[in-house]
């Protein structure tokens, strides 16, 4: 019996017996591709094992020599590096541990042995289809999430998930593959739930016509289901790099992958003292965009935010910030708008425009109708930077994914008193101007009789000056306006506040008593002494 050596004693021991061997070729499990072909059992089968070993081995290797590197340079420089630099700096070079659950329901095609050759042949696969950027352990049987997950599954919130679910020592990524019947054939169901980041992937389902389809099916959910992580450097000049997990592993067709991922959600993790998640949160109307390839010091990306320095804001305790990339299907997203005060009122009127990334201008896409929804459409999915309006006011401005989800809502100022406060003061305010053109002139016609000595004419022109609204009685109508109109909103409230005392201001400056007093005493005193002055 020929010694087994040491790399294939290694590589054996990481499997488990049930997976130890790819089937052979059947009715079920056909014939392997000529590039599969290196994976199967016997002497080629042997040089296949060797080369994953090697690979294994190198990176390994490498991941050591990277950190003895780090650790060097670190000691000897002037400014010796962080830990969170060395983190990063090793992202790229730390592989995937991924479990995969794989599970047959309702499916008479499929025995429980079939299951077992499934997963088989599913390892073999997916080490060959994606190198060492990946760990996968694969897993015919399981029973808490098969009763959890089984049959449609849903992306169940984390604190209904097997407490192991959440804990980085199990895994980094959990994959949930479902085999069952459909009317045409067979089903193939797959989803990724995200350990480190808390988050489930997209449904990926797909139906083959015959059980020789169902590996290769298989192979390709769980390779679709995958949804790349990163960690996010802030830099010195406010620039943002991205390191992405296992990136430096990857076999090529992986790599390009990873760099065709358009949109990175930004994600917040809160650990506490023994590197559990408190919470994971993502960051609000934030996502990054790719500009550039990978060019060995991290992807740069461009930042895209509603919110304010949403990467460089102050948080409190242990936090990790995590990319989270998504590929858009494309399609539609319903945008709901919402004031942002406890009534959550729906905000009808409200004009949206949006911009792509290459474009100069915003365009107008719709109105938001009664219930404060408008849809926003783009067949390729292309990230969007959308602009709200009320009347010419810009009240927000925040990126939206059309085809992301199938609907999002905001919470926005809600500018409807301010408007209503607008039509109402432009209402005073043309009143005032034509109030202030006819006392104008009533004062000149005044002084003219004066300069004549028609006192009689002076004084008739001064009665119909004084039956106009005087400055007192428009204070108190902009008062009591001012009262009815509810603005519960504190910046509309300033604002609106603000428009009301710029009209006080002009009624006192253009209404005021002073000259009208004084002519009507001039008037007075020529009227009792003619021959003085």
């Amino acid at each position: 019996m020929r010694r087994r050596s040491g790399y294939e004693t290694m590589r054996r021991s990481r499997r488990s017996p049930d997976t130890a061997r790819r089937p052979s070729p059947g009715p079920f499990f056909p014939a392997l591709p000529a590039d599969h072909q290196t994976l199967g059992g016997g002497r080629h089968g042997t040089a296949a094992r060797w080369g994953a070993v090697r690979v294994d081995f190198l990176r390994r290797w490498l991941h050591g020599i990277l950190l003895l590197a780090c650790s060097i340079t670190g000691g000897f420089v002037e400014r010796p590096l962080s830990s969170a630099v060395l983190a990063q700096s090793l992202w790229e070079w730390t592989p995937y541990h991924v479990e995969i659950y794989l599970a047959v329901e309702d499916c008479p095609e499929l025995t429980a042995a079939d299951a077992v050759r499934l997963a088989a042949d599913l390892q073999s696969r997916l080490e060959f289809r994606l190198g060492a950027s990946w760990e996968p352990r694969v897993s015919p049987i399981f029973d808490e999430a098969s009763r959890l997950l089984l049959p449609d599954l849903p992306a169940l919130p984390p604190e209904e998930l097997p407490a192991e679910w959440r804990r980085l020592k199990t895994a980094d990524k959990i994959v949930v593959v479902r085999l069952g019947t459909a009317y045409d054939g067979l089903c193939v169901s797959a989803r990724q739930w995200d350990v480190r980041a808390e988050q489930w992937g997209p449904l990926i389902r797909t139906t083959v016509p015959h059980e020789s389809a169902v590996p290769e099916a298989v192979l390709r959910a769980v390779v679709e289901s995958h949804v790349p992580l990163a960690s996010v450097q802030v830099l010195e000049d406010g620039g943002v790099r991205l390191h992405q997990r296992g990136v430096a592993l990857a076999a090529q067709q992986g790599r390009e992958a990873e760099e065709r991922t358009p949109v990175y959600h930004v994600l917040a993790r809160y650990e506490d003292r023994d590197g559990n998640a408190r919470a994971v949160l993502t960051l609000p109307w934030t996502i990054l965009l790719p500009k550039d390839r990978d060019d060995g010091a991290g992807l740069p990306c461009e930042v895209i935010s509603g919110v304010r320095n949403p990467l460089t804001a102050r948080r409190r305790g242990r936090v990790e910030l995590l990319a989270w990339g998504r590929r858009p299907p494309g399609g539609a997203t319903v945008l709901r708008l919402l004031s942002r005060d406890e009534r959550k009122k729906p905000l009808a009127d409200y004009d949206v425009f949006a911009q792509k990334p290459e474009e100069a201008t915003f365009r107008w896409v719709g109105r938001t109708d009664w219930d404060g929804r408008v849809s926003i459409t783009d067949p390729e999915g292309t990230p969007l930077l959308l602009a709200i309006k009320h009347g010419s006011r810009l009240l927000a401005k925040l990126p939206l994914v059309p085809g992301m989800v199938a609907e999002t809502a905001v919470a926005i100022p809600d500018d409807d008193p301010r408007l209503e406060a607008e039509a109402a003061l432009r209402g005073i305010q043309d009143e005032l101007v034509d109030l202030v053109i006819q006392r104008t002139v009533l004062l000149a016609k005044v002084r003219a009789r004066v300069a004549e000595e028609k006192w009689e004419d002076a004084a008739a022109l001064l009665d119909q000056v004084r039956r106009l609204k005087s400055r007192e009685v428009f204070s108190s109508e902009i008062m009591q306006l001012q009262q009815r109109i509810d603005c519960p909103e504190p910046t509309a409230r300033g604002q609106v506040d603000k428009m009301f005392n710029e009209v006080r201001r002009l009624v006192h400056q253009y209404l005021d008593p002073s000259e009208f007093e004084k002519l009507v005493q001039q008037v007075s005193s020529r009227r009792r002494n003619p021959s003085s002055g």
